[in-house]
């Protein structure tokens, strides 16, 4: 089994970078193959557009119609070819990063641009026939705030709000898209404050039975 660790995050010294190197360090030790992929340090861009082909087209570039014929032809520039080639490679997908301005680094954003093409990542319908459909993937992300910052009056808002790109649109997506083959379990790590995501969840798949691990608050 193969695994894609991608790093953004700006330093090297970063508790995120830190993260990726144990990751890498404990996949390995259980016998996965690693590429630690730390986008700053490979000279990653973020800004999507005509410099991702190998032949852009002459006036307006549509970028995703733009995508669909490099994905058939094989029209992306180097640096995108290289890390598509990393992704399809890949059986895990373990993004690393952390939250600012309650999202990713743009540098995240700009992988899912340039990297998730469609015709690569997505094709007619995202939650249907993607090419990735099997994939597993999971995030790493550090918060530098404590669960009162992320309540529901708390001055960054609501936790529930803010993860929803997350907890709808990908685990939910993936839960019932993606195919896992047989599981004796399936973890599902959500930060305190977020009860109500797991019933949903449990809405959503079949279960035969559940393990409810709590943490105090004041730990």
């Amino acid at each position: 089994m193969h695994a894609l660790i991608v790093l953004a995050h700006p330093e090297v010294d970063s508790f995120s970078a830190a993260l990726a190197r144990e990751a890498a360090t404990a996949l390995a030790a259980t016998g996965w193959t690693v590429d630690l992929d730390d986008l700053t340090r490979e000279g990653f861009h973020a800004e999507a557009g005509r410099g991702d082909l190998s032949d852009p087209p002459a006036g307006l570039l549509q970028l995703m119609r733009a995508q669909k014929r490099a994905a058939a032809e094989g029209g992306f520039a180097p640096d995108v070819a290289e890390q598509i080639r990393r992704l399809q490679q890949a059986d895990l997908l373990v993004l690393v990063f952390p939250f600012w301005w309650f999202s990713g680094p743009a540098l995240l954003k700009g992988w899912f641009d340039r990297v998730l093409a469609n015709g690569i990542a997505y094709g007619r319908d995202p939650y249907v026939d993607g090419p990735l459909k099997g994939m597993r993937a999971l995030a790493c992300v550090a918060v530098g705030a404590d669960t009162d910052y992320y309540g529901p009056d708390g001055v960054a808002g609501d936790i529930h709000a803010l993860l929803n790109p997350i907890l709808h649109g990908t685990l939910t997506q993936m839960l019932q898209q993606t195919v896992w083959g047989d599981l004796d379990y399936l973890i599902v790590d959500l930060p305190p404050g977020t009860g109500d995501v797991q019933l949903s969840l449990a809405q959503l798949v079949t279960l035969s039975g559940m393990v409810l691990v709590t943490t105090p608050q004041d730990v």
